[in-house]
Protein backbone atom coordinates (compact mmCIF):
# COMPACT_ATOMS: atom_id res chain seq x y z
CA UNK A 1 0.00 0.00 0.00
CA UNK A 2 1.16 3.57 -1.01
CA UNK A 3 1.44 6.38 1.51
CA UNK A 4 -0.67 9.26 0.88
CA UNK A 5 1.57 12.27 0.21
CA UNK A 6 -0.74 14.73 -0.16
CA UNK A 7 -0.48 14.34 4.40
CA UNK A 8 1.66 15.62 6.43
CA UNK A 9 5.21 14.92 6.53
CA UNK A 10 7.83 14.07 9.29
CA UNK A 11 11.58 14.97 9.00
CA UNK A 12 11.90 12.57 12.25
CA UNK A 13 16.20 13.68 13.17
CA UNK A 14 19.09 15.36 11.68
CA UNK A 15 22.51 14.21 13.05
CA UNK A 16 25.47 15.50 13.25
CA UNK A 17 28.62 13.47 14.81
CA UNK A 18 30.08 15.96 17.95
CA UNK A 19 33.34 16.35 16.41
CA UNK A 20 31.33 18.18 12.81
CA UNK A 21 29.11 20.11 15.04
CA UNK A 22 29.36 23.64 15.24
CA UNK A 23 29.98 23.86 11.40
CA UNK A 24 26.71 24.34 10.05
CA UNK A 25 26.69 20.39 8.70
CA UNK A 26 23.45 20.49 10.58
CA UNK A 27 22.08 23.41 8.32
CA UNK A 28 23.27 21.77 5.42
CA UNK A 29 21.81 18.38 6.30
CA UNK A 30 18.58 19.53 6.88
CA UNK A 31 18.24 21.93 3.86
CA UNK A 32 19.28 19.15 1.74
CA UNK A 33 16.89 17.08 3.29
CA UNK A 34 13.98 19.60 2.66
CA UNK A 35 14.80 19.98 -0.67
CA UNK A 36 14.95 15.85 -1.24
CA UNK A 37 11.20 15.91 0.88
CA UNK A 38 10.04 18.39 -1.70
CA UNK A 39 10.82 15.90 -4.45
CA UNK A 40 9.27 12.98 -2.64
CA UNK A 41 6.01 14.66 -1.57
CA UNK A 42 5.16 17.36 -3.58
CA UNK A 43 1.77 17.31 -2.46
CA UNK A 44 2.39 17.67 1.37
CA UNK A 45 1.11 20.68 2.53
CA UNK A 46 3.77 20.43 5.66
CA UNK A 47 7.21 18.62 7.06
CA UNK A 48 7.29 18.70 10.72
CA UNK A 49 10.53 17.86 12.80
CA UNK A 50 11.04 17.96 16.73
CA UNK A 51 14.08 18.82 19.11
CA UNK A 52 14.71 18.65 22.66
CA UNK A 53 14.69 22.49 23.88
CA UNK A 54 18.10 22.23 25.75
CA UNK A 55 19.36 21.69 22.47
CA UNK A 56 19.46 24.83 21.26
CA UNK A 57 21.97 24.80 18.22
CA UNK A 58 19.32 22.39 16.81
CA UNK A 59 16.73 24.81 17.14
CA UNK A 60 18.91 27.52 16.08
CA UNK A 61 19.04 25.33 12.64
CA UNK A 62 15.41 24.56 12.33
CA UNK A 63 14.29 28.05 12.63
CA UNK A 64 17.09 29.09 10.27
CA UNK A 65 15.84 26.72 7.29
CA UNK A 66 12.15 27.95 8.38
CA UNK A 67 10.29 25.49 10.79
CA UNK A 68 8.38 27.34 13.30
CA UNK A 69 7.19 25.96 17.12
CA UNK A 70 4.07 24.87 17.17
CA UNK A 71 4.13 22.23 20.52
CA UNK A 72 5.52 21.44 23.04
CA UNK A 73 6.10 17.78 24.84
CA UNK A 74 7.45 16.38 27.92
CA UNK A 75 8.20 12.93 28.74
CA UNK A 76 8.77 11.12 32.31
CA UNK A 77 10.53 8.41 33.25
CA UNK A 78 10.37 6.52 36.47
CA UNK A 79 13.61 3.57 36.67
CA UNK A 80 12.59 0.49 38.82
CA UNK A 81 15.03 -1.14 40.40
Amino acid sequence: MLADRTRPSENIGTLVVAGHRGRRLGTVVKAYGLLKWREAFPESPVVQTFNAEENRYMLDVNERVGFAPVCWTGEWQKRLA
